[in-house]
C-alpha cells in the first residue's frame, strides 16, 4: 500500500457532490466505439461502449486496474507498453502479471530519446511490431557482420508459453470393442432386483442359461443373504427417482452383510456407437450413481451394464459372458455387434466446419450466480445481443446490478428472470420472452453425501434444479432451430466422486439428454467440467487444496470459456474438459482397483531404473546434469557443457 499524492479521494464517496455536475458535461461528449479491444477500469473486462454514466461509474467507484490486467494475462498477453510520464502502472502490472514483459515509454529524470529507443528495442525483441523507419529518421541499413562469425548462434529463444486456451483440456468419451469368451458360465445363486411393471424374464432367462440359479424381488434385500452376483434393473423403472432407487439398494446390501458384486443395468442410457438412441436419458442418473458407487465400494459395487432394446440370444450370451469376469472391465454397453468398454480420450483440435458466434437473444440459467454471470459476460463480449439471465433471485440477487451495467457496457441489453427452473409452467413464460438463438442450463448444485447415509429422496431433491430443468427446457424448445443447448455438466459424471452421488447422478442425466438430442437432429452439447477458480463450478478453501494436491487444479475462467465454445463447434454431444495432472490423479483414483476408464491418458509406467553402483550413479548424475543445461542453453551438445567451471560462465545467469 503507498499513499498517492492527488488533490481529492477519487473513487470514494468524497467525489459525489461533483458526479452531477461531471455528468452534465460528459454527456455533452459523442463516444465512439473503440477499433481495438479496450479492457474497462471499472469492469476489469472488456468494454465496447462508452456513454456519459460510464464515465461517471469511472469517477466514483473503486478501480479494477489488477482485474484488467489479470483478464489480459489469461488470454495471453505477454508484453505491455506504458505510454505516459513514468512507468508507475508498469510496476503494479507485474503484481497482477507476474510472467509479462513491461516497457516504459519514458521514464522521469531520465533522458527521453534514449528511454524511448530503449522501450523499442525492448517491445521489438519481445516480438512486438515496430515502425523503425519512423524511429530512426533518414539513416540508411548497412550489412553486419563484416568479418566473419564462427557460425555459432548465442541468440536464446523466448520460453515457449503454456497454450492459452486450454487444449489440453479437451476430452471425450469413446467406446471400444471388447472380446468376451463365448460359452461363459454363471454358478452359484443370483439376485435379480426388478420394480413393479419391469419385464425381468429375459434377464433371468440369459442368466439361467449361463447356469445361474435366479430369483427375483420387487425391492432391495432386507435380511442377509450369500448370492453369487446381484443384478439390478431398478433403473428400467423409467424414471429418474426409479434409478436413484440404487442408492437404496447399495445401502441395503451393505447392511445385511451380503458382499455380492452389484452389477447395476440400464437401458437406452448411454451411446456406445455410430446410430444409437439414448431413448432413456433418465435411466443415465443410474450411471453417474454408479460410477461413485464403485469408488466408495470397490469390492460391493462392480460396475454397469447399458443393454440394448432387445436381448436376442447373442446379447443375452454377451451379458452372461460380462457377469462372468475376468476382462477387468466395470463400464459396458452390449450391442448387437458384441460388447463395448467405455474410454476417455483426448479430443481432437480440428477446425470448426460451423462456428458459434452468439448472436441475438441467449437463455442463461443460473444467470445471476458466479458461473452465468461470467457466462453472461463472455457471451456479451462475443456478440449477444440480449441476455435472458434466469434464477431463482432474478434481479434481486447479489451483484445483478453491477452486472447489468458490465453487460450494458459491452452493448448487451439484459433481462432479470426470478424463476424456479424446476417449475415448467414458470419457465415456460421465460423462455416465451423472445426469439432465443441459445441456451445455456448452469443452474444447478451439488449435492453431498455418502451413499451409505443417502436418503434416496433427498438425492431426488437434491437433483431437481440440474435434472428437471433441462428436461423442461428440451420439452420447451424441443426442435427448434437453436444455435447451440449448452448443458453445464460435471466430471463426477464422468468418472465419480466420493460423496458426490447425486451431484453425479444429475449431471450423467444432462450428458445423456445431449445425446438424446444430438440424435434426432437438434443442438445440444453437455460439457462435463472439471473445478473452475473464482466461483461457480469451484473448489474453495480446503477442499481445493485437495483436489489440487489429487491432479485436478481449478481451471482459468477464460480460458474455460474458451473450451466450452470449442466444445459447442466439436459437434460432440458430450465434451469433458478439466485440468487433469494424471500422474498425481491416476494413482489415487486406482487405489482401490484397475479404472480401464482412463487407461488411454494416462502416462505408461516407467521400468524402475537399472541397479547402479556409487560410481556409475555419480557420472550418469553428471550425463544428466549436462544433458539439461546443453537443452535450456541450446548448446551443440552436452560435451560442450564443461564440469570444471561455474555455470554463471557457461550462460546460466541464475
Amino acid at each position: 500500500m503507498r499513499r498517492l499524492r492527488v488533490s481529492h479521494a477519487f473513487h470514494s464517496p468524497l467525489v459525489e457532490p461533483m458526479l452531477a455536475e461531471f455528468a452534465e458535461v460528459a454527456s455533452t461528449i459523442r463516444c465512439g466505439r473503440p477499433r481495438f479491444g479496450v479492457v474497462s477500469n471499472v469492469s476489469g473486462e472488456l468494454v465496447r461502449e462508452f456513454d456519459a454514466g460510464y464515465w461517471v461509474r469511472h469517477v466514483r467507484h473503486a478501480v479494477r486496474f489488477g482485474d484488467g490486467m489479470g483478464l489480459l494475462g489469461r488470454r495471453g498477453v505477454g508484453v505491455f507498453v506504458e505510454v505516459g510520464p513514468d512507468g508507475v502502472l508498469s510496476g503494479l502490472g507485474r503484481d497482477a502479471v507476474p510472467d509479462g514483459v513491461f516497457v516504459a515509454s519514458s521514464r522521469r529524470d531520465r533522458d527521453e530519446a534514449v528511454t524511448a529507443v530503449a522501450a523499442a528495442a525492448t517491445a521489438w525483441a519481445n516480438g512486438l511490431d515496430v515502425g523503425w523507419r519512423q524511429l530512426t529518421g533518414g539513416g540508411r541499413r548497412i550489412p553486419l557482420p563484416t568479418y566473419a562469425f564462427q557460425r555459432g548462434r548465442y541468440w536464446l529463444d523466448p520460453a515457449a508459453r503454456e497454450p492459452d486456451d486450454g487444449e489440453g483440456w479437451d476430452y471425450r468419451i469413446e467406446w471400444e470393442p471388447v472380446t468376451l469368451p463365448a460359452g461363459a458360465r454363471l454358478d452359484g445363486d443370483w439376485l435379480v432386483v426388478a420394480p413393479d411393471g419391469v419385464d425381468a424374464a429375459p434377464v433371468v432367462a440369459a442368466l439361467e442359461k449361463a447356469g445361474a440359479t435366479v430369483a427375483v424381488t420387487g425391492s432391495a434385500p432386507t435380511r442377509p443373504g450369500r448370492h453369487a452376483g446381484v443384478l439390478s434393473l431398478l433403473a428400467l423403472g423409467g424414471t429418474a427417482e426409479a434409478s436413484l432407487a440404487n442408492a437404496g439398494l447399495v445401502k441395503a446390501l451393505g447392511e445385511t452383510g451380503d458382499a455380492a458384486p452389484l452389477w447395476i443395468v440400464t437401458r437406452g442410457a448411454v451411446a456406445a456407437r455410430d446410430g444409437d438412441r439414448v431413448s432413456a436419458p433418465e435411466q443415465a442418473t443410474s450411471w453417474g450413481l454408479g460410477l461413485v458407487a464403485t469408488l466408495e465400494h470397490p469390492d460391493r459395487c462392480r460396475g454397469l451394464i447399458d443393454l440394448p432394446p432387445g436381448l436376442d440370444e447373442a446379447a443375452a450370451g454377451q451379458l452372461a459372458a460380462v457377469l462372468a469376469g475376468g476382462h477387468g472391465e466395470d463400464q459396458l454397453a452390449v450391442r448387437p455387434g458384441g460388447a463395448l468398454a467405455r474410454r476417455l480420450a483426448r479430443a481432437p483440435h480440428e477446425p470448426p466446419a460451423s462456428p458459434w458466434k452468439p448472436r441475438g437473444t441467449v437463455l442463461v440459467t443460473g444467470g445471476t450466480g458466479a458461473l452465468g454471470a461470467r457466462v453472461a459476460r463472455w457471451l456479451a463480449e462475443a456478440g449477444a445481443e440480449h441476455l435472458i439471465l434466469a434464477s431463482r433471485s432474478g434481479a434481486a440477487a447479489p451483484g445483478a446490478d453491477r452486472l447489468a451495467a458490465d453487460l450494458a457496457g459491452l452493448g448487451a441489453g439484459v433481462s432479470f428472470a426470478a424463476v424456479d427452473v424446476a417449475d415448467a409452467e414458470a419457465l415456460a413464460a421465460v423462455v416465451a420472452q423472445r426469439p432465443l438463438s441459445a441456451v445455456v442450463h448452469t443452474a444447478g448444485v451439488s449435492v453431498h453425501g455418502a451413499l451409505a447415509e443417502a436418503d434416496p429422496a433427498a438425492l431426488v431433491a437434491g437433483a431437481a434444479a440440474k435434472v428437471a430443468g433441462a428436461a423442461h427446457l428440451d420439452a420447451l424448445l424441443g426442435d427448434a432451430p437453436l444455435d447451440a443447448f449448452v448443458l453445464f455438466s460435471s466430471v463426477a459424471a464422468v468418472w465419480g466422486g466420493a460423496g458426490q452421488a447425486g451431484y453425479a447422478a444429475a449431471n450423467a442425466y444432462l450428458d445423456a439428454l445431449a445425446a438424446s438430442r444430438r440424435a434426432r437432429g437438434a443442438a445440444a452439447t453437455s460439457v462435463a467440467w472439471g473445478p473452475w477458480a473464482g466461483g461457480g463450478m469451484a473448489a474453495t478453501g480446503d477442499a481445493e487444496q485437495v483436489l489440487r494436491r489429487g491432479g485436478l487444479p481449478a481451471m482459468d475462467p477464460e480460458r474455460a470459456l474458451a473450451a466450452m465454445r470449442r466444445a459447442v463447434e466439436s459437434g460432440d454431444a458430450v465434451r469433458v474438459v478439466a485440468d487433469v495432472q494424471w500422474e498425481r490423479f491416476a494413482p489415487a483414483y486406482t487405489l482401490s482397483r484397475a479404472r480401464p476408464l482412463i487407461e488411454r491418458v494416462t502416462p505408461a509406467p516407467e521400468p524402475p531404473p537399472a541397479p547402479r553402483t556409487p560410481v556409475t550413479r555419480d557420472r550418469d548424475l553428471l550425463d544428466l546434469v549436462r544433458e539439461r543445461v546443453a537443452s535450456v542453453l541450446e548448446h551443440p551438445s552436452p560435451a560442450s557443457v564443461p564440469t570444471d567451471r561455474p555455470c554463471g560462465t557457461s550462460g546460466s545467469t541464475r
